[in-house]
């Protein structure tokens, strides 16, 4: 494929080789059309002044010495030729130098004194100008009627060798300014092209060099051409996605070994212990090793329900579903811990309040909200559940408060993997993958999903939108920095 220097440099030397060219064609054309009416305007003025030097004299047709004012108009009077002719045909007289031969009759007897021109070949073969007219000669008998006027015929030539040679001179010197000027053009385009593309060219290699180890690097605006400008703050703007995409990866698979060694640390434990001492197996041990397995396996269908998301094949089964009713029985398992914790509960929901939406996935994101809220809501704070139905759109809010250390710059980091308000791992149950297993669904729903503080210690999780003019809004957060979907004002229950 060539490049834009390549096929610039080509399409502009075509451009200038056809101005060029298309110019010079004029300009000879305009001299030569300049030259032709000049050598035309002396032929016609040797015409005139030879018609004026012949009179009638009754019948009879008196002609002066048409040589000798030949000679006044030329150099050499062997170039110039003439010729005059009665209304018959018959020559009333011609110039020595035709040597017998006859100029051609390109005159009108109808048009008198209308000039008209041809080019001819000379006795001697050299090419000659001939001008053609008719005329009426002066009347030296005032006698004479005007019908009684004779009407003659007169063609004047002159040899065009010199015309020619000028004309060819002409040719020449256009042919080579015009070469010179291309020549010059061919040499200058190609260098004014390659420094004007020189920024191009070093984006373009600075581009080339960056790897999935240089992310960090970004390319220079300040000096760069107006019209390179927008390239590089957009190659900046990919850049900075692309690298910190990079290091969210990165940050995933450390964190998603740690979160699995963890669990796959205390099997091997158990199990080697069990193993060891077989008589005093604790009783207990299966069902921690299954609890540890469940645990594992759920950091898993986790992660395997947020890649679906995100390729968009996370399966949705829309089904009518109670809303009251689905959120008491997702609220169950959680009721015991809220009571021993001394949270103050509150729901708010209209009864028989059917909406749309895939169940089991539905209320696993309420276990998740309720899970979150009552895990780190501070001792003796609330949890307030509401929904409701407005304008036709449905919504869903979960609220609890919440500790000083949740801050609104920690509202961005609420939704990525594996991400814990807390600077150390503590081993617990939650994984920080709560959230955002929950804003997969959500989007899958095509609900829309945001974050905020209502105000200090009340956090508020809220998602929008729906299917079939059908709305959800959840909300739920962590007193320790985790926390889980939250939502708008909550109907109580």
């Amino acid at each position: 494929m060539k490049s834009i220097r390549q096929e610039l440099t080509r399409r502009l030397l075509w451009t200038i080789l056809l101005l060029v060219g298309g110019g010079l064609l004029a300009v000879y054309f305009a001299g030569q059309a300049a030259l032709q009416d000049q050598f035309d305007e002396t032929l016609l003025s040797k015409a005139m002044a030879m018609s004026t030097l012949t009179r009638q004299d009754r019948e009879k047709i008196v002609i002066s010495p048409f040589e000798q004012h030949l000679h006044g108009y030329a150099e050499d009077v062997a170039s110039d030729f003439f010729q005059m002719w009665l209304p018959d045909g018959s020559v009333v007289a011609r110039s020595s130098s035709l040597g017998g031969r006859d100029l051609p009759r390109h005159y009108s007897t109808e048009s008198h004194n209308s000039a008209l021109f041809v080019d001819a070949t000379a006795p001697d073969g050299t090419p000659i100008r001939v001008i053609g007219f008719s005329f009426h000669p002066r009347q030296t008998n005032n006698e004479l009627t005007p019908y009684e006027s004779i009407t003659l015929g007169l063609a004047v030539a002159a040899k065009r060798d010199e015309l020619d040679q000028t004309l060819l001179l002409f040719r020449i010197g256009l042919a080579i300014f015009g070469t010179v000027l291309l020549a010059a053009f061919g040499l200058i385009v190609p260098r004014v092209l390659r420094q004007g593309l020189e920024p191009l060219q070093k984006l373009a290699a600075q581009a080339a060099a960056i790897t999935a180890d240089s992310l960090d690097c970004r390319f220079p605006v300040d000096n760069l051409a107006q019209e390179l400008r927008p390239i590089s703050e957009r190659l900046n703007e990919v850049l900075s996605r692309l690298e910190e995409s990079f290091n969210r990866e990165r940050q995933f698979s450390a964190n998603l070994a740690h979160e699995l060694r963890t669990p796959l640390a205390e099997q091997r434990g158990m199990l080697e212990l069990a193993l060891k001492w077989p008589a005093k197996r604790n009783p207990n041990t299966d069902q921690q090793v299954l609890d540890v397995v469940l645990h594992t396996e759920g950091i898993v269908l986790r992660l395997l329900t947020l890649l679906r998301s995100e390729h968009g094949t996370l399966p949705i089964v829309w089904e009518p579903l109670a809303l009251d009713r689905v959120m008491a029985l997702s609220w169950r398992p959680f009721a015991d811990k809220a009571g021993k914790r001394g949270l103050g509960v509150r729901f708010e929901a209209p009864s028989g309040l059917v909406i749309e939406a895939d169940g089991p996935l539905l209320r696993s994101v309420l276990a998740n909200l309720f899970d979150n809220a009552t895990e780190y809501a501070p001792a003796g704070g609330e949890i307030t559940v509401q929904a409701g139905l407005e304008g036709g759109r449905f919504s869903l809010c979960v609220c609890n408060t919440v500790g000083p250390n949740l801050e609104a710059a920690d509202l961005p980091h609420l939704f990525d993997r594996f991400w814990r308000k807390e600077a150390a791992r503590t081993g617990g149950i939650h994984t920080g993958l709560g959230l955002t297993f929950v804003r997969a669904v959500v989007l899958a729903h095509g609900w829309t999903l945001t974050a905020n503080l209502v105000e200090p210690g009340l956090f508020r999780l809220q998602i929008e939108g729906g299917r079939a003019a059908v709305s959800a809004r959840f909300a739920a957060a962590d007193a320790n920095g985790q926390s889980r979907p939250a939502a708008p004002p909550s109907p109580r229950a």
